[in-house]
């Protein structure tokens, strides 16, 4: 039984009722994880026993019906994905969750002295003939039938999907995509403070933090797992040398437009590649890519005892690749730093520690290539 497939699909439908719940006309009379566990009863069970067997189906659906009990991993990933010391559920939430919308982030962002104003986001699913509907709206509340159609959608996209011809990782990528599609604009959680959390995200970094703390655990099989346990390495990849990349045709003549545009989107191309590179060199899912934008991104891994050795050898395959194919024009440093569940409460703190490494990188670039000659 390949218990870890089941952690990481359980971690990502973890909380998938609350989108059910949403949906009834009577949601208070049973709680989310109730919700959920039928969801998935009456809609995933049948397609997944293609793919995982009846311990692992039973397993996924403990962690969807249970997790705010102890479910190995993922109570306490949860827990750590939803802001470290978890509020008594009672009173998690000030606002109603039922009705209220998802805070667009952008609306908390100011370029003048004006008071800025929530605007919320429409229960929208992601598609290209219906991007305006992404757009932020003045209105907060929002009805149970928006949530219904939205859920028979997203029921109706379920129904047609045949597993059986997938492997277990491209199981894990369909579902993975399909509720980025449909809760990427429903609130995980209407908390007083920042409700602008979506569910997505909060289910995409549960199962990030799962898996870590799986392997780590595994690596380390008589550690308790709480707060304080080291299993995580943040690494964040840049790639220096951008601009003159870029912007060194302008000395050339002829449909300089396009090759700008092409030398662009050739950057992004290898940011993205290196990214997913490390991720498959540590059998990770995509959910462990936090970010990925502008020549940089950033990946949770777990901290095992051949995390820095497979840094190492990553890195020095992107210097001899960048070196042999762009003549150095490039270069892909990493940095990475080893933290606790605790830190991830202080994330900020974290990332300008992590900048710091990085910048000390990016000053010494191909480094791992380098011989000194005497």
């Amino acid at each position: 039984m390949n218990e870890r497939d089941a952690i990481v699909l359980g971690a990502l439908l973890h909380d998938i009722g609350k989108f059910v719940q949403r949906a009834d006309d009577n949601p208070k009379s049973q709680n989310h994880c109730h919700w959920g566990g039928d969801f998935f009863q009456n809609n995933f069970r049948e397609k997944l026993s293609y793919t995982f067997s009846v311990e692992e189906l039973n397993k996924i659906e403990g962690a969807i019906r249970n997790h705010h009990d102890y479910v190995e991993f993922i109570t306490l990933a949860d827990r750590l994905s939803a802001g470290m010391e978890r509020i008594p559920l009672d009173n998690e939430e000030e606002g109603d969750p039922f009705t209220d919308r998802l805070v667009s982030i952008f609306s908390r962002v100011s370029v003048s002295d004006k008071p800025k104003k929530d605007k919320y986001h429409k229960l929208a699913f992601l598609e290209k003939d219906y991007l305006e509907e992404t757009f932020p709206i003045d209105k907060k509340k929002c009805s149970n039938k928006k949530y219904g159609k939205l859920l028979t959608k997203f029921s109706q996209e379920i129904k047609p999907m045949d597993f059986a011809s997938l492997s277990r990782r491209q199981v894990i990528e369909v579902i993975y995509f399909l509720l980025w599609k449909y809760t990427w604009c429903i609130p995980s959680a209407v908390y007083k403070h920042e409700p602008d959390i979506s569910l997505f995200d909060h289910l995409k970094t549960t199962a990030a933090i799962a898996v870590c703390l799986y392997d780590y655990h595994k690596e380390n099989i008589n550690t308790n797992l709480d707060i304080e346990t080291p299993a995580f390495c943040l690494v964040e990849g840049d790639i220096s040398g951008i601009q003159s990349y870029i912007f060194s045709i302008l000395t050339q003549q002829g449909k300089v437009a396009k090759r700008l545009r092409a030398r662009s989107l050739f950057v992004q191309l290898m940011s993205e590649i290196a990214a997913h590179k490390i991720l498959y060199e540590f059998n990770l899912p995509l959910c462990n890519l936090i970010t990925s934008a502008g020549g940089n991104f950033q990946l949770l891994i777990p901290n095992l005892k051949t995390t820095n050795e497979k840094a190492e050898k990553l890195q020095k395959e992107f210097d001899e690749w960048t070196l042999k194919e762009l003549n150095a024009e490039l270069s892909i440093n990493l940095a990475s730093i080893e933290l606790s569940g605790k830190d991830l409460g202080n994330f900020s703190k974290v990332l300008e520690k992590l900048k710091s490494n990085l910048n000390r990188k990016k000053y010494q670039p191909h480094k791992s290539i380098l011989t000194s000659s005497n």
